[in-house]
């Protein structure tokens, strides 16, 4: 886990704990988005798509080349699965987009003819 407040963790993939009534409840904060989301826009939601490959180094102090780097070839599609046409990846925070772009590359070498990005919030650039 990698930040923290008085009441709760996350890790780098914004899947957290908090801590209530002494007992840890673990969630993951894009999935929470999407369950709604998915309801209201009538399509199915999928969270078993995709699987990580290997563990990447934390990438809050990495600059964009180096998040595209760390993240390439650390997804894979999951044993079985049937894809649709066009595929929606929803993120909570998007950063510099490395994670998600190569979500989106691995969906789209396994047939994915439309693969759209949501996020909630963009994280500013720190560019000069």
């Amino acid at each position: 886990m990698t930040s923290h407040s008085d009441k709760g963790l996350c890790d780098e993939e914004r899947v957290c704990a908090t801590s209530s009534n002494s007992k840890w409840v673990v969630f993951n904060i894009a999935l929470e988005l999407a369950r709604p989301l998915a309801r209201a826009l009538d399509v199915p939601l999928r969270h078993d798509v995709l699987q990580r490959t290997r563990i990447t180094e934390a990438q809050t102090e990495l600059d964009a080349v180096s998040r595209r780097r760390n993240v390439r070839g650390a997804f894979a599609l999951r044993t079985g699965v049937e894809l649709p046409a066009h595929v929606a990846i929803l993120d909570d925070v998007m950063t510099t987009g490395a994670t998600l772009a190569e979500c989106a590359r691995v969906l789209k070498r396994a047939g994915v003819q439309r693969v759209d990005v949501w996020a909630l919030a963009r994280a500013p650039s720190h560019r000069g």
